[in-house]
């Protein structure tokens, strides 16, 4: 006995710019379909495009001769439709859904479902954005605080379950069942006096086109990947965010420390320069962290955060654990952050660098609410 269901996505992306770009062809048949086997084998799905009139993005119609296809170089696909053959359904789950029930196992079952077809739409995106430079597509990643019914997140993927009779029926459930997403980090609310900086970065920003420091950029896209789950980007970047900092910023830290030794920054730079990353973070910051307020575990981590950037570069390292990636890029940030001041206390800066305090972090998990459980 298997269970086959049913659903449907539209890319996500910036600017509305939420197509995939195809050349002389449209997987419109099954077999030209993505064919894939997970969660062990058990969803046997093939992903396709079954309506070519809701699914295109090309303002005019494609030929349906395949053979006039081949001529069309830029075909634009804005959804797909995903097949799922349950091999091993729960019976008590087909049972619920033949006898149009609602259960808690039945909700689950439907979300863990909606988690298959989000992950699909994003690996899709992962392989166009990045193999085929189709830069404005996004993942999906859930919004924070979200509070939507269940049936209204199955109804976003057109959710339907093959009957008996061969009719697709729609994936239903009653009640007030709510799905409630929060993200694992809010970042760093602004206060009152931080909400003060805001002004003066946007009135630079439209006037004299500013952006944010390369550091705060470099730390805020490590961030991203860790939402979306890339641990060896959010690795490379914050190393990139820590090597940078320690060129610009560490020998002026250094110099401007109480009893700072009798050193010209200049040669302070060429030693730093020779020494390489590894052993700038493993004994010179570890000589100077107490004066420059550094714990000893951040500096444990941005050493391992460094070779393990090397292992991934140089040994082509595929997967990092998500924790530990995070753990590096908290570090780094901490790191950088403390250099960056000392460096720049004391200086004649034209204008005072922008400080936004860190916060005690507040997380959340995805669940399932049910009022009538």
């Amino acid at each position: 006995m298997s269970l086959k269901l049913k659903a449907t996505f539209q890319f996500a992306g910036s600017d509305h710019s939420n197509v995939i770009v195809l050349e002389g062809f449209l997987p419109e048949a099954k077999e030209d379909g993505l064919q894939l086997n997970l969660r062990g084998g058990r969803y046997i799905t093939v992903v396709y495009m079954s309506d070519r009139r809701k699914q295109k993005g090309n303002v005019t119609d494609p030929p349906n001769d395949p053979e006039e296809l081949k001529h069309h170089r830029t075909l634009m696909v804005r959804g797909l439709t995903v097949e799922i053959e349950d091999t091993q359904p729960d019976p008590n789950v087909v049972a619920v859904l033949e006898a149009n029930k609602v259960t808690k196992k039945i909700k689950e079952y439907a979300l863990e479902i909606v988690d298959i077809v989000t992950q699909i739409h994003n690996g899709i995106v992962e392989f166009f954005r990045n193999y085929a430079n189709q830069i404005w597509l996004e993942p999906i990643v859930y919004n924070p605080n979200s509070e939507k019914t269940l049936q209204y997140i199955l109804s976003e993927v057109n959710l339907h379950w093959l009957g008996k009779d061969g009719t697709w029926q729609p994936f239903t459930v009653r009640g007030a069942a709510i799905a409630m997403t929060y993200r694992r980090d809010f970042g760093e609310p602004i206060n009152r006096e931080e909400w003060n900086q805001v002004a003066p970065f946007v009135q630079s920003f439209i006037e004299k086109r500013k952006r944010a420091g390369l550091l705060e950029t470099l730390i805020a896209n490590s961030r991203k990947h860790l939402e979306e789950g890339d641990g060896r980007l959010a690795v490379i970047e914050s190393v990139i965010a820590l090597e940078a900092t320690i060129k610009r910023a560490l020998a002026n830290a250094i110099v401007r420390l109480p009893n700072a030794p009798d050193v010209e920054k200049s040669e302070l730079d060429r030693l730093i320069k020779k020494s390489g990353l590894r052993l700038v973070t493993s004994m010179v910051l570890k000589i100077i962290s107490g004066a420059i307020g550094l714990s000893a575990s951040d500096i444990e981590s941005v050493g391992n955060a460094v070779d393990l950037r090397n292992e991934i570069i140089h040994n082509s390292k595929l997967q990092v654990n998500i924790s530990e990636a995070e753990t590096y890029v908290s570090a780094i940030a901490r790191v950088t952050t403390t250099i960056q001041q000392k460096a720049q206390c004391g200086s004649n800066a034209a204008a005072p660098a922008i400080s936004i305090k860190v916060k005690p972090k507040i997380s959340g998990t995805i669940k399932l609410v049910s009022p009538e459980e």
